[in-house]
């Protein structure tokens, strides 16, 4: 079909074969651009409006088996007993390493972690307590002395605290949960070896707290 320039006949003179040609050749691709913008802009929009913090979010780190959801059930019926949206209740896995391997709170993976978990982006985690050391002295968890019941407070791990720039000393925090001494989760190497911990900038911290009590009455 033969092109024609815009501005070589008038439009309204066209033939509609000319017209058809002066849009193809001047305005479709813009269109085109235009409606995918308008588009992604509206898609956008309404996901802004319709999207939902999670509830409670806990982070499994260094898990071996991707195929146990003991966790998963146990959040499940935390938000079933306490009426908690479900789909908005999540467990998550990351790796960090051992120290010894080249891992641990100071690698890629490790520094990874920390802006997590000075973000505030992760309520809860389940870490391994050598890895759970690592970051506990720094600061990064919530002392739970006050939410677990009096009888139990002896067995919660107590970490010295100091500051990561110039090893000030400070308080030390009583904020590590043994998994084993819950006795609610199955004996397994990870499980035995285990730290549940709040982060301290959690932003769900009324719902972990509920949740930590949930597994000691569960018991």
């Amino acid at each position: 079909m033969k092109e024609y320039a815009k501005d070589q006949i008038p439009f309204k003179q066209m033939t509609t074969a000319q017209k058809l040609s002066v849009i193809r050749q001047y305005y479709l691709l813009p269109g085109i651009v235009i409606l995918a913008l308008a588009i992604g802009l509206i898609y956008v929009f309404y996901s802004s409006l319709t999207h939902k913090d999670p509830l409670i979010t806990v982070l499994m780190v260094d898990q071996p088996d991707v195929n146990d959801h003991t966790v998963d059930e146990l959040v499940e019926d935390f938000a079933a007993e306490t009426g908690l949206d479900k789909g908005l209740c999540e467990v998550g896995t990351i790796a960090v390493g051992e120290y010894e391997k080249g891992g641990g709170a100071n690698s890629n993976l490790g520094m990874a972690l920390s802006v997590k978990l000075q973000s505030g982006s992760q309520d809860i985690l389940i870490i391994p307590e050598s890895t759970f050391m690592e970051y506990a002295v720094y600061g990064y968890f919530q002392d739970l002395k006050q939410y677990v019941p009096q009888d139990r407070q002896e067995e919660l791990i107590h970490v010295e605290q100091e500051d990561d720039i110039d090893g000030k000393k400070y308080d030390p925090l009583d904020c590590g949960i043994h998994l084993r001494d819950l006795g609610i989760l199955p004996s397994t190497d990870y499980y035995d070896d285990a730290v549940l911990a709040i982060v301290a900038a959690a932003k769900n911290q009324e719902n972990d707290i509920a949740f930590i009590q949930y597994l000691y009455e569960k018991k």
